[in-house]
C-alpha cells in the first residue's frame, strides 16, 4: 500500500514557539539626562542635544515596549518591529553617554540622581530592578532589541513566513550571545557592589547565553517547518536529524538554566518550562517519526514500524512531570492548550501510518518487529545548523562634557626675524593642532592603563559627586 502523507499539523507543531516577553522599562520615569548632566553638558551644544535626544528615544522606548502588553486597537502597527525600531535609536545614544563618562570621569558630574528602573519581561516576578549604572540601562535596551526580534520572528512564524522568522532568531541569538561573551564580562562590577540576584534575568551573562541557544533552536525549527512545507523534497534523514538537534538545544537550555542559574531558573515563567518540555518531547517523537519513514523506504519494515512505535510512545501523555512523553495538551490551565487540536491530529496521524504499516507487513513483508532497538537503528546525534547572526558594538565618538574653559590668547613679543637653514623635507610632518571649538571631543579617548575604572565605579562616584554638592 503507498505511504501515508504527513499531515499539516506537524508542520504546526514542529514550528510552534513560546513567546518571550520583551522587559519593561519602569514608568513614570523619575530622572532625566539633561536634568542630571546639566552642569557637564551645558556648555556644549552637541553634548546638550545627546541629552535631551536621549530622553526623548528612551520614553519612545519605555512607550513601545509597553504597548506590547496592550490590547487597544489603537495601538497600530507591528509592535514589535515598533520597539526594535526605538531600541535601535536609543542604545546608541546610551552608550554614546557611557563611553563619554568613561573618558571623562572627572567632568561626569551629576546635577541631579539617575536610576535606572527595568522589569523583567520573562520571569514571573514582576519585581522593578533599579541600578544606577548607565551599563545596566545599555544592557537592558540590548536585551529588548534581542526579544524584539524573537518576537517579531514569533509573529512572522504564526503567519507562516518560516524563513524571516529563522532570521530573526538568528538576530536575536546574536544579540544575546553578543551580551554574554563581550558585554556583561566588562561590567566587571557586577557581583563587587551587588548580587547577580538583584539584576533581571536579561542582565545576567549565563541567562543571555541559555537564551541564545533558545533561539538558535527556534531558528532551526523555522528551517524544519521550511523544508517540510515542500514534501516532494524531504530528506527524512536529515529532518530527523534536525529535529534531534532541536530537542538537543532545548534540553541544554534548561540544564543550563538550572544548574548555572538556578536562582533565575526559579523565577522562570513556569508557562514556558512547560511548553519547552513539551517540544523537547514532541522534536524526539518527530525524530523517530521522519527516521521510521526512512527505514520503511529501504526496505527495512520490522526495524521501521519498532522505531515508529517509539514514536508514538513518546506523542502519548506523560504520567508524571518526570517521566517521557507531552504534558497533557487538554489541561485548560497549560501553556500547551493551545496546540491541543494538532496533537490530537498528530497522534492520530500516527496511529493511522502505524495501522497501516502493521497490516502491510502482516500481509506482504512478514518480517520481525524488534522489541528493542540496536544502536545503529536510533538516532544517537542531532544536527544544528543554525548560527547566531554577528552583533557588534562599535565605541561611539564621545561628546565633550564638563564648563566651557576660556582663555585668552595674547600675541609674543615681535622679534627680529631669523633666516631659517634650508632643510630637506621631513618624511614626518609636523602635528597640526585642530582649532579649538565649543564641541571638541577630549584630547584622548582611552584611559590610562593604571586608570582601570569600572563602570559601577564610574556610578558611584557621580552619585557621590552628586551628594557632595547638595
Amino acid at each position: 500500500m503507498p505511504d501515508v502523507e504527513y499531515s499539516d499539523c506537524i508542520i504546526r507543531l514542529a514550528s510552534a514557539v513560546y513567546v518571550l516577553p520583551c522587559p519593561l522599562i519602569h514608568q513614570p520615569m523619575d530622572f532625566s539626562f539633561t536634568e542630571s548632566f546639566n552642569t557637564a553638558t551645558r556648555d556644549h551644544v552637541k553634548s546638550a542635544a545627546l541629552m535631551r535626544s536621549a530622553d526623548t528615544s528612551r520614553r519612545k522606548l519605555a512607550d513601545a515596549l509597553e504597548n506590547l502588553r496592550s490590547v487597544s486597537p489603537s495601538v497600530t502597527g507591528s509592535k514589535h518591529q515598533n520597539a526594535i525600531m526605538y531600541a535601535k535609536e536609543y542604545f546608541p545614544q546610551i552608550n554614546q553617554i557611557l563611553f563619554s563618562c568613561k573618558v571623562q570621569p572627572e567632568m561626569a558630574v551629576l546635577n541631579k540622581r539617575i536610576n535606572f528602573q527595568w522589569k523583567s519581561g520573562v520571569e514571573i516576578t514582576k519585581i522593578v530592578k533599579s541600578n544606577d549604572a548607565l551599563m545596566f540601562d545599555l544592557v537592558m535596551s540590548l536585551s529588548s532589541l534581542g526579544l524584539g526580534h524573537a518576537g517579531s520572528a514569533t509573529d512572522e512564524s504564526v503567519a507562516g513566513n518560516f524563513p524571516p522568522a529563522a532570521k530573526a532568531f538568528n538576530v536575536a541569538a546574536g544579540i544575546m550571545s553578543f551580551l554574554h561573551n563581550d558585554l556583561l564580562p566588562k561590567w566587571v562590577s557586577v557581583g563587587s557592589d551587588m548580587e547577580i540576584s538583584q539584576l533581571p534575568m536579561e542582565a545576567v551573562g549565563i541567562c543571555c547565553d541559555a537564551l541564545h541557544i533558545l533561539f538558535l533552536a527556534y531558528a532551526q525549527q523555522m528551517a524544519i517547518a521550511t523544508a517540510l512545507m515542500k514534501p516532494e523534497t524531504i530528506n527524512f534523514s536529515l529532518i530527523s536529524k534536525l529535529c534531534f538537534g532541536v530537542s538537543t538545544q532545548l534540553n541544554e537550555f534548561v540544564e543550563k538554566m538550572r544548574t548555572h542559574a538556578a536562582q533565575q531558573y526559579a523565577r522562570l515563567n513556569p508557562n514556558l518550562i512547560l511548553f519547552i518540555t513539551f517540544q523537547i518531547n514532541f522534536q524526539e517523537s518527530l525524530t523517530n517519526y521522519f527516521f521510521a519513514r526512512l527505514v520503511w523506504s529501504k526496505g527495512k519494515y520490522g526495524v521501521a514500524i519498532a522505531i515508529l512505535q517509539k514514536a508514538v510512545s513518546l506523542a502519548e501523555t506523560r504520567r508524571s512531570a518526570t517521566s517521557k512523553g507531552l504534558p497533557d495538551p487538554s489541561d485548560p490551565k497549560s501553556s500547551v492548550k493551545a496546540v491541543e487540536n494538532d496533537v490530537r491530529d498528530y497522534r492520530n496521524h500516527l496511529q493511522k501510518l502505524l495501522g497501516e504499516w502493521e497490516k502491510d507487513n502482516r500481509l506482504v513483508y512478514f518480517e520481525k518487529v524488534p522489541t528493542q532497538l540496536k544502536p545503529e537503528e536510533s538516532i544517537s546525534k542531532g544536527i544544528v545548523m543554525k548560527k547566531p547572526e554577528i552583533f557588534t558594538l562599535e565605541d561611539p565618538v564621545p561628546v565633550q562634557l564638563g564648563p566651557q574653559v576660556k582663555t585668552v590668547m595674547t600675541a609674543p613679543p615681535a622679534q627680529a626675524p631669523v633666516q631659517a637653514p634650508v632643510q630637506a623635507p621631513s618624511l614626518h610632518p609636523l602635528p597640526v593642532m585642530p582649532p579649538m571649538g565649543n564641541d571638541m571631543p577630549p584630547p584622548a579617548y582611552v584611559a590610562p592603563v593604571q586608570f582601570q575604572r569600572t563602570d559601577s565605579d564610574l556610578a558611584r562616584e557621580m552619585q557621590a559627586k552628586f551628594d557632595m554638592g547638595n
